[in-house]
């Protein structure tokens, strides 16, 4: 058995890990910057107008609708 064979697996073992470790550091910088583009996109949305009714009759279907349906008296 040769002498320097441990030494020579360790520094083999020691590229290798090394070279896993950029490909880590490598892949995390890439996933970084694509995360950051991505959450600072902004999007152009239209913005439809709603119409509201001054009816009583709507006033009271929605009095009802929170009050009885949707229980939003506790809040």
């Amino acid at each position: 058995m040769n002498r320097n064979m441990p030494k020579k697996a360790l520094k083999w073992a020691g590229i290798a890990f090394g070279g896993l470790v950029g490909v880590i550091v490598i892949i995390l910088v890439v996933l970084y910057f694509v995360g950051g583009s991505r959450v600072n996109k902004t999007y152009d949305i239209e913005v439809a107008s709603v119409a509201v009714s001054n009816e009583a009759g709507a006033i009271e279907r929605g009095r009802h609708f929170v009050e009885a349906i949707a229980l939003c008296q506790e809040c």
